[in-house]
Protein backbone atom coordinates (compact mmCIF):
# COMPACT_ATOMS: atom_id res chain seq x y z
CA UNK A 1 0.00 0.00 0.00
CA UNK A 2 1.56 3.29 -1.05
CA UNK A 3 2.41 5.99 1.31
CA UNK A 4 0.89 8.67 -0.07
CA UNK A 5 -2.49 7.80 -2.67
CA UNK A 6 -2.27 10.01 -5.46
CA UNK A 7 -5.69 8.94 -6.83
CA UNK A 8 -7.61 10.41 -4.10
CA UNK A 9 -10.29 13.23 -5.38
CA UNK A 10 -9.53 16.95 -4.70
CA UNK A 11 -12.92 17.45 -3.69
CA UNK A 12 -12.43 15.36 -0.36
CA UNK A 13 -9.24 18.08 0.05
CA UNK A 14 -10.61 20.83 2.68
CA UNK A 15 -8.87 24.02 2.47
CA UNK A 16 -8.87 26.27 5.52
CA UNK A 17 -11.11 29.14 5.04
CA UNK A 18 -8.61 32.58 5.05
CA UNK A 19 -10.31 35.72 7.17
CA UNK A 20 -9.40 38.97 5.89
CA UNK A 21 -7.39 40.11 7.99
CA UNK A 22 -8.57 43.08 10.37
CA UNK A 23 -6.95 46.67 9.30
CA UNK A 24 -4.40 48.63 11.40
CA UNK A 25 -5.37 50.88 13.51
CA UNK A 26 -3.56 54.38 13.84
CA UNK A 27 -1.92 55.07 17.03
CA UNK A 28 -4.07 57.98 18.41
CA UNK A 29 -2.16 60.43 20.57
CA UNK A 30 -5.08 62.43 21.52
CA UNK A 31 -8.86 62.67 21.12
CA UNK A 32 -9.30 63.36 16.94
CA UNK A 33 -11.75 66.21 18.36
CA UNK A 34 -8.95 67.72 20.39
CA UNK A 35 -7.17 70.95 19.20
CA UNK A 36 -4.37 71.74 21.36
CA UNK A 37 -3.55 75.45 21.95
CA UNK A 38 0.11 77.29 20.85
CA UNK A 39 1.52 79.68 22.93
CA UNK A 40 4.52 81.95 21.77
CA UNK A 41 6.14 82.62 25.08
CA UNK A 42 8.60 85.23 23.35
CA UNK A 43 8.02 88.85 24.06
CA UNK A 44 8.81 91.53 22.23
CA UNK A 45 9.01 95.32 23.31
CA UNK A 46 5.74 97.55 22.31
CA UNK A 47 7.42 99.87 20.92
CA UNK A 48 9.09 97.60 18.41
CA UNK A 49 6.04 96.25 17.18
CA UNK A 50 4.81 100.21 16.92
CA UNK A 51 7.29 100.03 13.69
CA UNK A 52 5.11 97.89 11.73
CA UNK A 53 2.42 100.56 10.86
CA UNK A 54 0.04 100.27 8.00
CA UNK A 55 0.66 103.11 5.34
CA UNK A 56 2.95 104.49 2.47
CA UNK A 57 5.90 105.93 3.63
CA UNK A 58 6.25 109.76 3.15
CA UNK A 59 9.91 111.14 4.52
CA UNK A 60 9.25 114.92 5.67
CA UNK A 61 11.19 117.45 7.61
CA UNK A 62 8.77 118.19 10.60
CA UNK A 63 8.47 121.27 12.77
CA UNK A 64 7.53 120.18 16.18
CA UNK A 65 5.89 123.15 18.07
CA UNK A 66 8.46 123.87 21.56
CA UNK A 67 5.67 124.24 24.24
CA UNK A 68 5.69 125.42 27.87
CA UNK A 69 3.03 124.86 30.36
CA UNK A 70 1.02 127.63 29.42
CA UNK A 71 1.41 127.76 26.03
CA UNK A 72 -1.31 128.11 23.56
CA UNK A 73 -1.24 126.34 20.35
CA UNK A 74 -1.63 128.70 18.44
CA UNK A 75 0.50 127.58 15.20
CA UNK A 76 2.74 129.71 13.25
CA UNK A 77 2.26 132.80 13.51
CA UNK A 78 4.53 135.43 11.45
CA UNK A 79 3.48 137.98 13.94
CA UNK A 80 5.28 136.53 16.86
CA UNK A 81 8.84 136.85 17.58
CA UNK A 82 11.11 134.17 17.82
CA UNK A 83 11.49 134.31 21.17
CA UNK A 84 8.25 133.45 21.80
CA UNK A 85 7.52 130.86 19.43
CA UNK A 86 9.90 128.32 18.75
CA UNK A 87 10.31 124.51 16.74
CA UNK A 88 12.04 121.49 16.36
CA UNK A 89 12.94 120.62 12.88
CA UNK A 90 12.85 117.00 13.00
CA UNK A 91 15.06 115.51 9.46
CA UNK A 92 13.63 112.79 7.40
CA UNK A 93 10.83 112.16 9.84
CA UNK A 94 8.65 109.29 7.76
CA UNK A 95 5.09 109.60 8.14
CA UNK A 96 2.83 106.40 7.43
CA UNK A 97 -0.04 107.99 5.27
CA UNK A 98 -3.21 106.02 6.00
CA UNK A 99 -5.16 108.76 3.62
CA UNK A 100 -3.77 110.40 0.41
CA UNK A 101 -4.00 114.30 -0.57
CA UNK A 102 -7.34 115.04 -1.42
CA UNK A 103 -8.91 118.05 -3.17
CA UNK A 104 -12.05 119.92 -2.52
CA UNK A 105 -13.45 123.39 -3.32
CA UNK A 106 -15.41 125.87 -0.86
CA UNK A 107 -19.07 126.43 -2.73
CA UNK A 108 -19.25 130.14 -1.66
CA UNK A 109 -15.37 130.95 -1.99
CA UNK A 110 -14.22 128.75 -4.58
CA UNK A 111 -10.81 128.19 -2.46
CA UNK A 112 -9.39 124.81 -2.60
CA UNK A 113 -7.95 122.70 0.08
CA UNK A 114 -5.90 120.07 -0.13
CA UNK A 115 -5.73 117.34 3.35
CA UNK A 116 -4.83 114.24 3.98
CA UNK A 117 -3.95 111.55 7.05
CA UNK A 118 -1.32 109.94 8.51
CA UNK A 119 0.34 108.11 11.34
CA UNK A 120 2.97 109.18 13.11
CA UNK A 121 5.54 107.57 15.41
CA UNK A 122 5.43 107.40 18.75
CA UNK A 123 8.92 109.20 18.92
CA UNK A 124 7.17 112.68 18.09
CA UNK A 125 3.97 113.89 20.15
CA UNK A 126 2.46 116.15 17.41
CA UNK A 127 -0.09 119.11 18.31
CA UNK A 128 -1.96 120.91 16.59
CA UNK A 129 -0.21 123.35 14.62
CA UNK A 130 3.02 121.98 14.20
CA UNK A 131 4.29 122.11 10.43
CA UNK A 132 5.75 119.86 7.85
CA UNK A 133 7.64 119.98 4.86
CA UNK A 134 7.03 117.41 2.21
CA UNK A 135 7.42 116.43 -1.94
CA UNK A 136 4.12 117.23 -3.45
CA UNK A 137 5.67 115.45 -7.07
CA UNK A 138 6.99 117.66 -9.94
CA UNK A 139 10.12 118.62 -8.36
CA UNK A 140 8.11 120.54 -6.05
CA UNK A 141 7.51 120.95 -2.26
CA UNK A 142 4.59 122.17 0.29
CA UNK A 143 3.81 123.29 3.56
CA UNK A 144 1.59 121.63 5.70
CA UNK A 145 0.29 122.71 9.23
CA UNK A 146 -1.35 119.55 11.30
CA UNK A 147 -5.54 120.89 11.93
CA UNK A 148 -6.09 117.62 14.38
CA UNK A 149 -4.15 114.84 16.60
CA UNK A 150 -5.56 111.80 17.98
CA UNK A 151 -4.23 109.23 20.01
CA UNK A 152 -4.30 105.53 18.45
CA UNK A 153 -3.85 103.68 22.08
CA UNK A 154 -4.72 104.31 25.57
CA UNK A 155 -1.09 103.45 26.73
CA UNK A 156 1.93 105.94 26.99
CA UNK A 157 4.22 104.80 24.18
CA UNK A 158 1.25 105.79 21.19
CA UNK A 159 1.28 105.80 17.76
CA UNK A 160 -1.03 109.30 16.46
CA UNK A 161 -3.04 109.84 13.57
CA UNK A 162 -2.48 113.83 12.45
CA UNK A 163 -4.45 115.48 9.65
CA UNK A 164 -3.33 118.20 7.82
CA UNK A 165 -3.59 120.61 5.09
CA UNK A 166 -1.52 122.61 2.66
CA UNK A 167 -0.90 125.61 3.52
CA UNK A 168 -0.60 129.40 2.00
CA UNK A 169 2.14 131.65 1.57
CA UNK A 170 4.47 128.81 1.88
CA UNK A 171 7.92 130.64 1.30
CA UNK A 172 7.54 133.56 3.88
CA UNK A 173 6.40 130.47 6.30
CA UNK A 174 9.18 128.42 5.13
CA UNK A 175 11.44 131.13 6.28
CA UNK A 176 9.74 132.11 9.40
CA UNK A 177 10.21 128.49 10.30
CA UNK A 178 13.77 127.93 9.71
CA UNK A 179 14.64 130.97 12.06
CA UNK A 180 12.41 129.53 14.58
CA UNK A 181 14.31 126.72 15.20
CA UNK A 182 16.22 126.09 17.93
CA UNK A 183 17.24 122.12 17.78
CA UNK A 184 17.67 120.26 14.66
CA UNK A 185 16.85 116.13 14.87
CA UNK A 186 17.47 113.39 12.48
CA UNK A 187 15.30 110.31 12.46
CA UNK A 188 16.53 106.86 12.52
CA UNK A 189 13.90 104.54 12.22
CA UNK A 190 16.21 101.42 12.35
CA UNK A 191 16.78 102.20 16.50
CA UNK A 192 12.63 101.89 17.37
CA UNK A 193 13.46 98.32 16.87
CA UNK A 194 17.02 98.44 19.20
CA UNK A 195 15.26 99.58 21.76
CA UNK A 196 16.83 103.25 21.56
CA UNK A 197 15.77 107.13 20.93
CA UNK A 198 15.22 107.52 17.08
CA UNK A 199 15.79 111.26 17.10
CA UNK A 200 19.78 112.12 17.48
CA UNK A 201 21.43 115.37 17.64
CA UNK A 202 23.10 116.55 13.57
CA UNK A 203 26.36 115.96 15.36
CA UNK A 204 25.67 112.95 16.13
CA UNK A 205 24.21 112.08 12.85
CA UNK A 206 27.25 113.06 10.98
CA UNK A 207 29.13 111.29 12.91
CA UNK A 208 27.37 108.53 12.00
CA UNK A 209 27.28 108.93 8.46
CA UNK A 210 31.23 109.22 8.79
CA UNK A 211 31.37 105.87 10.39
CA UNK A 212 29.27 103.82 7.81
CA UNK A 213 31.28 105.39 5.34
CA UNK A 214 34.53 104.54 7.05
CA UNK A 215 33.12 101.06 7.77
CA UNK A 216 32.24 99.90 4.05
CA UNK A 217 36.29 101.14 3.09
CA UNK A 218 37.54 99.39 5.45
CA UNK A 219 35.44 95.93 5.05
CA UNK A 220 36.27 96.36 1.04
CA UNK A 221 39.94 97.65 1.30
CA UNK A 222 40.77 94.73 4.21
CA UNK A 223 39.57 91.77 2.14
CA UNK A 224 41.35 93.07 -1.54
CA UNK A 225 44.39 93.38 0.48
CA UNK A 226 44.34 90.20 2.43
CA UNK A 227 41.84 87.50 1.08
CA UNK A 228 44.26 85.01 -0.95
CA UNK A 229 42.58 83.48 -4.00
CA UNK A 230 45.32 80.82 -4.22
CA UNK A 231 43.57 79.53 -0.72
CA UNK A 232 40.27 80.97 -0.62
CA UNK A 233 41.00 82.26 3.11
CA UNK A 234 42.80 84.80 4.43
CA UNK A 235 46.66 84.67 4.60
CA UNK A 236 49.33 86.57 6.48
CA UNK A 237 51.18 89.35 4.92
CA UNK A 238 54.74 89.91 4.34
CA UNK A 239 55.79 86.24 6.00
CA UNK A 240 58.70 85.48 3.18
CA UNK A 241 56.86 83.31 0.73
CA UNK A 242 55.57 81.22 3.52
CA UNK A 243 51.10 80.48 4.22
CA UNK A 244 50.41 81.36 7.20
CA UNK A 245 46.47 80.73 8.72
CA UNK A 246 44.87 82.05 11.69
CA UNK A 247 42.19 80.34 12.65
CA UNK A 248 40.79 82.58 15.29
CA UNK A 249 41.05 85.35 13.08
CA UNK A 250 39.21 84.09 10.27
CA UNK A 251 36.44 83.04 12.61
CA UNK A 252 35.93 86.39 13.89
CA UNK A 253 35.77 88.11 11.04
CA UNK A 254 33.44 85.82 9.74
CA UNK A 255 31.21 85.73 12.61
CA UNK A 256 31.12 90.09 12.39
CA UNK A 257 31.04 91.22 8.73
CA UNK A 258 28.01 89.96 7.07
CA UNK A 259 28.28 89.07 3.54
CA UNK A 260 25.73 91.94 2.18
CA UNK A 261 28.46 94.39 3.77
CA UNK A 262 30.88 93.35 1.23
CA UNK A 263 30.64 90.97 -1.33
CA UNK A 264 34.52 89.40 -0.87
CA UNK A 265 33.80 88.33 2.87
CA UNK A 266 31.55 85.47 0.93
CA UNK A 267 34.80 84.32 -0.65
CA UNK A 268 36.33 83.21 2.48
CA UNK A 269 36.84 79.76 3.55
CA UNK A 270 37.32 78.82 7.01
CA UNK A 271 39.84 75.67 6.91
CA UNK A 272 38.80 72.93 9.56
CA UNK A 273 41.65 72.78 12.67
CA UNK A 274 38.80 71.27 14.53
CA UNK A 275 40.53 67.69 15.47
CA UNK A 276 42.81 69.13 17.70
CA UNK A 277 40.86 70.09 20.95
CA UNK A 278 43.42 72.62 21.90
CA UNK A 279 42.34 74.89 18.70
CA UNK A 280 38.48 75.20 20.25
CA UNK A 281 39.04 77.13 23.49
CA UNK A 282 38.55 80.99 23.89
CA UNK A 283 40.53 83.55 22.53
CA UNK A 284 41.37 87.18 22.37
CA UNK A 285 38.32 87.65 19.64
CA UNK A 286 35.83 85.99 21.96
CA UNK A 287 36.16 88.04 24.36
CA UNK A 288 35.85 90.90 22.16
CA UNK A 289 32.51 89.01 20.25
CA UNK A 290 31.18 88.96 24.02
CA UNK A 291 32.30 91.90 25.45
CA UNK A 292 33.71 90.60 28.29
CA UNK A 293 36.83 90.18 30.29
CA UNK A 294 35.99 86.70 31.96
CA UNK A 295 36.83 85.16 28.83
CA UNK A 296 39.97 86.49 28.58
CA UNK A 297 40.88 84.32 31.67
CA UNK A 298 40.25 81.50 30.15
CA UNK A 299 42.16 82.38 26.40
CA UNK A 300 45.96 81.42 25.45
CA UNK A 301 47.75 84.64 25.88
CA UNK A 302 50.64 83.24 23.23
CA UNK A 303 51.36 81.50 19.78
CA UNK A 304 53.17 79.42 17.66
CA UNK A 305 53.17 78.48 14.41
CA UNK A 306 53.00 74.52 13.66
CA UNK A 307 52.84 72.73 9.88
CA UNK A 308 49.45 72.13 8.59
CA UNK A 309 51.06 68.93 8.24
CA UNK A 310 50.55 68.16 11.36
CA UNK A 311 46.65 67.96 11.63
CA UNK A 312 44.14 65.16 10.64
CA UNK A 313 44.66 63.06 7.49
CA UNK A 314 41.60 61.36 7.79
CA UNK A 315 39.72 63.50 4.49
CA UNK A 316 36.57 62.88 6.17
CA UNK A 317 37.48 65.87 8.15
CA UNK A 318 38.04 68.34 5.25
CA UNK A 319 41.11 69.44 7.02
CA UNK A 320 43.88 71.98 6.56
CA UNK A 321 46.15 69.25 5.86
CA UNK A 322 45.18 69.43 2.15
CA UNK A 323 44.81 72.58 1.08
CA UNK A 324 48.34 73.96 0.34
CA UNK A 325 48.46 76.18 3.42
CA UNK A 326 51.65 75.60 4.78
CA UNK A 327 51.84 76.52 8.67
CA UNK A 328 48.56 77.68 11.53
CA UNK A 329 49.01 79.89 14.46
CA UNK A 330 48.91 77.33 17.72
CA UNK A 331 48.39 78.29 20.68
CA UNK A 332 51.54 77.63 22.99
CA UNK A 333 49.42 78.16 26.61
CA UNK A 334 45.44 76.97 25.90
CA UNK A 335 43.26 76.43 28.64
CA UNK A 336 41.49 73.14 28.04
CA UNK A 337 38.76 71.01 29.26
CA UNK A 338 38.38 67.58 30.07
CA UNK A 339 38.67 66.46 26.24
CA UNK A 340 41.99 68.11 26.17
CA UNK A 341 43.33 67.02 29.17
CA UNK A 342 43.00 63.39 27.43
CA UNK A 343 44.76 64.82 24.40
CA UNK A 344 48.47 63.45 24.20
CA UNK A 345 49.35 64.15 20.67
CA UNK A 346 50.54 67.80 21.30
CA UNK A 347 51.35 69.25 17.98
CA UNK A 348 55.41 70.57 17.80
CA UNK A 349 55.93 73.99 17.24
CA UNK A 350 57.78 74.91 14.37
CA UNK A 351 60.96 76.78 14.36
CA UNK A 352 59.66 79.40 12.15
CA UNK A 353 58.03 82.62 14.00
CA UNK A 354 55.92 85.15 12.59
CA UNK A 355 58.01 87.94 10.46
CA UNK A 356 57.51 91.63 12.01
CA UNK A 357 55.99 94.26 9.17
CA UNK A 358 58.71 95.04 6.64
CA UNK A 359 57.23 95.38 3.48
CA UNK A 360 59.36 94.12 0.42
CA UNK A 361 59.65 94.62 -3.14
CA UNK A 362 56.84 92.55 -4.85
CA UNK A 363 54.54 91.80 -1.82
CA UNK A 364 52.26 94.54 -0.26
CA UNK A 365 54.80 97.26 -1.00
CA UNK A 366 52.55 99.30 -3.50
CA UNK A 367 49.52 98.70 -0.91
CA UNK A 368 50.73 98.65 1.77
CA UNK A 369 53.39 101.38 4.47
CA UNK A 370 55.90 100.16 6.85
CA UNK A 371 54.90 100.76 9.98
CA UNK A 372 56.25 104.52 11.44
CA UNK A 373 55.32 104.53 15.37
CA UNK A 374 56.51 108.27 15.65
CA UNK A 375 54.13 109.52 12.07
CA UNK A 376 51.77 112.55 12.98
CA UNK A 377 48.46 110.74 13.81
CA UNK A 378 47.65 111.47 17.16
CA UNK A 379 46.87 109.35 19.57
CA UNK A 380 46.47 106.14 17.27
CA UNK A 381 50.73 106.76 16.40
CA UNK A 382 50.44 104.70 20.16
CA UNK A 383 50.14 101.50 18.80
CA UNK A 384 52.80 98.57 18.89
CA UNK A 385 53.97 95.86 16.58
CA UNK A 386 52.17 92.44 16.48
CA UNK A 387 55.63 91.07 17.38
CA UNK A 388 56.34 93.60 19.84
CA UNK A 389 56.18 90.49 22.21
CA UNK A 390 55.84 86.87 22.77
CA UNK A 391 51.93 87.42 23.36
CA UNK A 392 49.38 86.79 20.83
CA UNK A 393 48.44 90.18 18.54
CA UNK A 394 48.48 92.38 21.78
CA UNK A 395 51.07 92.76 24.46
CA UNK A 396 52.17 91.57 27.38
CA UNK A 397 50.75 95.01 29.19
CA UNK A 398 47.12 94.19 27.57
CA UNK A 399 46.94 90.93 29.27
CA UNK A 400 47.56 92.17 32.50
CA UNK A 401 45.81 95.27 32.03
CA UNK A 402 48.85 97.47 33.29
CA UNK A 403 49.79 101.28 32.99
CA UNK A 404 52.10 100.80 30.10
CA UNK A 405 49.68 99.36 27.83
CA UNK A 406 49.59 101.31 24.36
CA UNK A 407 46.71 103.46 23.07
CA UNK A 408 44.73 100.72 20.93
CA UNK A 409 45.15 98.62 23.73
CA UNK A 410 43.60 101.11 26.62
CA UNK A 411 40.88 101.61 24.07
CA UNK A 412 40.15 98.07 23.22
CA UNK A 413 40.02 97.62 27.13
CA UNK A 414 37.45 100.63 27.37
CA UNK A 415 34.89 98.43 24.45
CA UNK A 416 35.40 95.07 26.44
CA UNK A 417 34.45 96.29 29.54
CA UNK A 418 31.40 97.97 27.79
CA UNK A 419 32.46 102.03 28.37
CA UNK A 420 31.54 104.41 25.96
CA UNK A 421 34.04 104.82 22.95
CA UNK A 422 33.41 108.53 20.91
CA UNK A 423 32.42 108.50 17.06
CA UNK A 424 36.18 110.96 16.86
CA UNK A 425 37.93 108.42 18.66
CA UNK A 426 37.00 105.60 15.62
CA UNK A 427 37.07 108.10 12.79
CA UNK A 428 40.92 108.97 13.53
CA UNK A 429 41.59 105.53 13.64
CA UNK A 430 40.19 105.00 10.61
CA UNK A 431 42.27 107.64 9.10
CA UNK A 432 45.64 106.20 10.88
CA UNK A 433 45.70 102.69 10.19
CA UNK A 434 46.64 103.22 6.62
CA UNK A 435 50.25 104.39 8.06
CA UNK A 436 50.41 100.81 10.13
CA UNK A 437 52.42 98.21 9.11
CA UNK A 438 50.73 95.28 7.02
CA UNK A 439 50.97 92.58 9.47
CA UNK A 440 49.16 95.47 11.89
CA UNK A 441 46.66 96.27 9.70
CA UNK A 442 45.85 92.18 9.49
CA UNK A 443 45.40 92.12 12.75
CA UNK A 444 44.07 95.63 13.78
CA UNK A 445 41.78 96.53 11.30
CA UNK A 446 39.49 94.07 12.29
CA UNK A 447 39.38 95.38 16.09
CA UNK A 448 38.46 98.75 14.77
CA UNK A 449 35.73 97.19 12.50
CA UNK A 450 34.15 95.68 15.26
CA UNK A 451 34.13 98.61 17.62
CA UNK A 452 33.08 100.78 14.43
CA UNK A 453 30.28 98.32 13.56
CA UNK A 454 28.95 98.56 17.63
CA UNK A 455 28.96 102.05 17.74
CA UNK A 456 26.67 102.40 14.70
CA UNK A 457 24.39 99.91 16.29
CA UNK A 458 24.25 101.59 19.07
CA UNK A 459 23.42 104.78 17.85
CA UNK A 460 25.87 107.09 20.19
Amino acid sequence: MPIVNTRKSLASITVPATSTPTPEQPIQISHPQYSGVSVDQRWTAKADLLTHVEGSSWVVDYYSQVLGVDSPLSGQQLSVSSAYQSYKKIKDFELKVSSALSTSQDDESKEMTVSGSAIVYHAVIPNEGDMFIADIGEGKTGLFRVTSTVKKSIFKTACYEINYSLDTDQQEKKNDLENKVVDTLHFNKDYITLGKDPLILTSDHNALLSLKRAYEVMSHQYFKKFLSHEYKTLILPNQGGKSIYDPYLTRFLLDTVDNWECQDARLVRQLSVDDDPLMKGSSLWTALLKRESQYLETSFTSAGLVSARTFSTNPRFNGIRYTGVGYVVYPTDAVVNVDGELYTNTKPLSELRIAASAPKQGQLNAMVRAVNLHAPQGQWSDIRAVTYDEHYVLSQAFYEKNEEQSYLESVVWRFIDGQAIEAQVLIDATKALNNWGALEQFYYTPIIMLMTKSLIMEGR
